[in-house]
């Protein structure tokens, strides 16, 4: 904890506030000189504190004195509160340098100096805001804030105050959106803020995030109660057994919190001692457990100590933390000796009859989640396999995930079963249960249960293992998703990335043959696609690539996302679009957002196809338009939250910036691609395909070659016919394609219009093609390669280095791979090919070897 000391009532007392600790004293003030006895009080005090906390890390500061009203109350000047802060913040500063130290104003900025004329360093200046007599005014509230924001740029620029600013105390009273607007406005300034207050003595009182549990008992009185009379007071105020959470404050607040201390962990029961009749919750939302049965404590947890349970034991909270969920975790550790049995572990649920219920289960079958309509949220039995399973008689950690869409099951740090869910809100069900499910106790679980806990959100794969201590791997550089766009896919968008990330189209999103390369997919506001997940989620370093052609590009389009936006500048996932890119992490934490610091180099082309490329190493954002980086800004290192479901086309959460227009060639990578790689993705793209764009500048280039074919023979010799294309061209940017020479050698071709035909009789032979000084004729659309022979068996394929390649895209790249097997299998546009090769799934430009000069060995097709 991080706690900053605030001396609430000063010696003499600061004010007539009852709060200063005597109502109608303000001794401190009533004579400002050295002599007073309650100043030279407060300046020893606060030596004494500042010589004990000097060195402690878990110190934020000093706040020197809370609401310091006494010199408005007696109108003094307000210098006089400026030389007694001065006489304060010398003696501290004589003892501790380092530590800040705060200054309350309290209502207005002009009750404090210039810090620089003071020569203060260090400092924070605090004020409270209460507006009070509008409780459900938020229109006088949004102009009080609204005053106060004026005010502040005012003294920060105008008056060049340029001091750090903390909202040590406000309230917004009786309406939620007084307290939106309230905290919108502190994160949008870059304002500290803290509540008034942690916890009250009232219960059920607005002021407080933590009220007492209905104690009614007099209060302590320090001056009259006995030692024993105020000891048995004061153990009522005990936080953890007699104050209860202010959860509707607390929800509220959470979206709002920069850096929340596990404000995502709902329930934690550690088990780690005998607690007797109560499970202490030690997240921080109080559902501490009742002990009901008798399980028994054991020192052999998987952490510490850990529960064992009999059929009726179980450990009985007073609510359900997960009542209204529409994202969670529930993990947990058994150890029991037949997990094959239909064990309900945990659970928060009521059954109504048939298939219908609310709340949630987890077990050892499969979970289960209901709204409080009776609908499904999931339910997990229709459809559950589990690609891994419990071990008998030894610990098992047992992890459920819902994002709100997909259902994921980790069985000791694997995914076990990722199943789609409904979307449905989580019902409230019944208290939550450890141990069992007590409307149907014949379920009940029998074993060992440690380390329960409870996450308002789906977290990652990597948290999943860094929750249960299992080793985590760095991940192998991959393409994640590819959607090409090439064809009238009716229904579903196909990941060729071989990852099964398939999308499901939502509208009406047109099929066009008109793509940058081959076809392309026209957007409406209300189309997009829905993939099966958020491949990003989780990821330290990734690639976003596509290509969109939309008339106007300085619209804020959001063109693909995988984000859930919680409120205020707080999010998880990722979003990519016309604008700037922004990442956030699970705990609402910016990976990065680029909007502050965003000034781009380059622009979009209205009306034509604009390549887009956003990379994250971890450390740096770029952003490529069109081959060339355009922006490069500083992250923040954090990994890529859950988000939602991967959205392209739109970020449908808010639609007003859905975008509009064509998009092709759409690509996820996890890592960090290189200029080089960019480079490589857009020139392969430009002058192929119908859609290219007009040349402009010499950007274009002559379109390649493209493979076709209807049979595929067997030609397993490396010696044969060598089939040569050589010749030379040049490129004019302003007329065109200009063709020098060119000379076709070989006993085995022409060249007929458009078409290279290639024959070859029966025999095995070594197909190759050879090309000099540039690439491809840019008139030849075909090649077309037949061998005399009626046999159509497999084909392997030789290069100069005994590389096997295989054709992406005919026409713009080369793709390697190494599973070891022979090629199996070709048609129409695209090709998969395995062998032995480097760097596997690595993409090589076409186009990039044919200018090298290199040698590009080409194959013909299979019937399939």
């Amino acid at each position: 904890m991080y706690v900053l000391l605030d001396m609430h009532g000063a010696p003499g007392c600061q004010s007539d506030q009852f709060h200063t600790g005597k109502k109608d004293f303000n001794q401190l003030f009533e004579n400002p000189g050295q002599e007073n006895v309650y100043r030279t009080q407060t300046v020893a005090l606060w030596e004494e504190i500042a010589n004990h906390y000097k060195d402690h890390p878990g110190i934020m500061g000093y706040d020197l004195l809370n609401e310091p009203t006494g010199v408005d109350e007696l109108a003094l000047p307000k210098e006089v509160l400026w030389d007694f802060y001065d006489v304060l913040y010398t003696a501290i500063r004589n003892i501790d340098p380092n530590h800040l130290i705060v200054m309350e104003g309290t209502w207005e900025w002009d009750s404090l100096p210039e810090p620089d004329s003071e020569n203060w360093q260090n400092v924070i200046y605090q004020f409270h805001f209460y507006h009070w007599g509008h409780d459900f005014d938020l229109s006088a509230h949004e102009q009080y804030i609204d005053n106060a924001v004026a005010q502040a740029n005012l003294y920060q620029n105008t008056h060049n105050y340029q001091v750090p600013v903390m909202i040590g105390e406000f309230h917004g009273f009786g309406l939620r959106s007084i307290w939106e607007y309230y905290l919108e406005n502190f994160n949008d300034m870059g304002w500290s803020w803290t509540l008034w207050s942690y916890k009250v003595k009232d219960h059920n009182s607005a002021w407080g995030l933590y009220n007492h549990d209905h104690y009614n008992d007099s209060l302590p009185n320090f001056n009259n109660d006995s030692y024993e009379v105020l000891s048995e007071k004061l153990s009522k105020f005990d936080t953890l057994t007699t104050f209860e959470p202010n959860v509707a404050l607390i929800d509220m607040i959470i979206p709002y919190i920069n850096e929340p201390y596990d404000n995502d962990l709902l329930t934690y029961y550690s088990f780690n001692q005998d607690c007797g009749n109560i499970i202490p919750d030690e997240s921080h939302f109080g559902y501490h457990g009742n002990i009901m049965g008798t399980p028994v404590f054991v020192e052999e947890g998987i952490k510490g100590g850990a529960y064992d349970y009999a059929k009726y034991d179980y450990i009985l909270a007073q609510d359900n933390p997960l009542a209204g969920g529409d994202n969670f975790t529930i993990s947990l550790w058994f150890k029991t000796p037949d997990p094959t049995q239909n064990y309900k572990i945990a659970s928060g649920a009521y059954w109504y009859g048939g298939n219908n219920a609310s709340g949630w289960i987890i077990g050892t079958h499969y979970p289960e989640a209901w709204g409080d309509n009776q609908i499904g949220g999931f339910r997990g039995e229709p459809e559950w396999t589990r690609t891994h399973t419990f071990v008998p008689g030894e610990w098992n950690n047992l992890v459920v995930t819902y994002d709100g869409d997909n259902v994921k099951e980790y069985i000791n740090g694997e995914v076990a079963c990722s199943v789609l869910g409904t979307g449905v809100s989580i019902g409230i069900g019944r208290p939550l249960e450890v141990g069992s499910w007590s409307q149907y106790s014949g379920m009940n679980y029998v074993g060992l249960i440690d380390e329960f806990q409870i996450f308002n959100r789906a977290i990652s794969l990597k948290e999943v293992q860094e929750l249960g201590g299992f080793q985590t791997q760095e991940p192998v550089e991959k393409l994640l998703v590819y959607y090409s766009f090439d064809q009238d896919e009716q229904n579903t968008i196909q990941d060729q990335s071989g990852c099964d990330n398939n999308g499901q189209i939502i509208g009406t999103p047109t099929f066009t043959p008109q793509g940058i390369i081959g076809g392309a997919y026209d957007f409406k506001h209300a189309d997009y696609i829905l993939a099966q997940d958020n491949p990003l989620e989780g990821a330290e370093k990734f690639s976003v690539s596509l290509w969109f052609k939309t008339p106007d590009p300085t619209q804020n389009y959001k063109i693909a996302s995988g984000a859930y936006w919680y409120g205020g500048n707080n999010a998880s996932g990722w979003i990519i679009g016309t604008h700037y890119p922004e990442a956030w992490g699970d705990n609402q934490v910016g990976g990065f957002r680029g909007e502050p610091g965003w000034t781009r180099s380059h622009t979009f082309l209205p009306g034509q196809w604009n390549h887009l490329v956003v990379s994250y190493d971890g450390l740096r954002v770029k952003e490529y338009i069109n081959g060339q980086v355009s922006c490069d800004v500083l992250g923040t290192g954090v990994s890529i939250g859950t988000g939602r479901t991967m959205e392209v086309g739109a970020w449908s959460q808010y639609s007003g910036m859905n975008y509009a227009g064509l998009i092709d060639e759409f690509r996820v990578y996890n890592y960090a691609l290189d200029e080089e790689d960019i480079l490589t993705l857009y020139e392969n793209a430009q002058g192929g395909g119908e859609g290219g764009n007009e040349d402009e500048g010499g950007i274009n280039n002559p379109p390649h070659a493209m493979i076709y074919g209807n049979t595929i023979y067997e030609l397993e010799s490396e010696e044969g016919s060598l089939i040569e294309l050589s010749g030379s061209y040049s490129y004019d940017s302003d007329e065109g394609d200009q063709i020098e020479t060119w000379e076709w050698t070989g006993p085995f071709g022409t060249i007929e219009g458009e078409t290279l035909n290639v024959v070859l009789p029966v025999g095995n032979h070594e197909i190759g093609l050879k090309v000099y000084d540039g690439e491809l004729h840019s008139e030849i659309e075909t090649i077309m390669i037949t061998v005399e022979d009626t046999t159509p068996p497999e084909i392997t394929i030789y290069s100069p280095e005994n590389k096997t390649y295989a054709f992406n895209r005919l026409n713009r790249t080369l793709t390697i791979n190494y599973e070891g097997k022979d090629f199996a299998g070709i048609m129409e546009e695209r090709v998969t090919l395995n062998g032995n090769s480097i760097n596997n799934g690595e993409t090589i430009s076409l186009r990039s070897l044919l200018r090298n000069k290199k040698n590009i060995l080409i194959v013909s097709m299979k019937d399939n």
